[in-house]
């Protein structure tokens, strides 16, 4: 594949680059895994996503950059509200340029058991415009995930 940015052609350490079968580049990472020790418990503390995919073009290392750094705040989120994910959940990022020019990550979370997509605070879905586009969803696919807080 030719690379007209001038950007490595080797994805970072971790991921794997694919073709959506429509044309897209999309980057995903197996077993994303980061542990924490938690102060209050005094345990290890795992927060683990099945798999975590974006459309984010990760052969530049700014947007590589700003992926890990939102990874980071979302593994953050999940450890300070306690959080308890199964092992069975994908984390998907949108990065995207707001108004201003920043970049600002859109995320959702998909559990293959139960065949939902959720988000780890309140989410009005009209906010994601992609949903529409979803051939045979329905309200009952969406959730929002409610934990019991320790």
């Amino acid at each position: 594949m030719v690379n007209p940015f001038g950007y490595s052609d080797k994805a970072p350490s971790g991921w794997t680059p694919y073709l959506h079968p429509e044309g897209a580049l999309y980057f995903m990472h197996e077993e994303k895994v980061c542990a924490f020790l938690m102060s209050k418990y005094d345990t290890d503390y795992l927060v683990s996503f099945k798999r975590i995919l974006t459309n984010a073009y990760l052969y530049d290392p700014q947007v590589f950059l700003n992926a890990t750094n939102f990874i980071g705040q979302i593994f953050d989120y999940v450890r300070a509200h306690n959080i308890q994910l199964t092992p069975d959940v994908d984390l998907m990022l949108d990065l995207t340029p707001n108004n201003e020019g920043n970049i600002v990550c859109g995320y959702y979370l998909a559990n293959h058991t139960n065949r939902s997509v959720f988000w780890l605070d309140q989410f009005d879905a009209n906010d994601f415009p992609a949903w529409r586009e979803v051939g045979g969803a329905t309200p009952s696919h969406l959730c929002m995930c409610l934990y019991t807080m320790n």
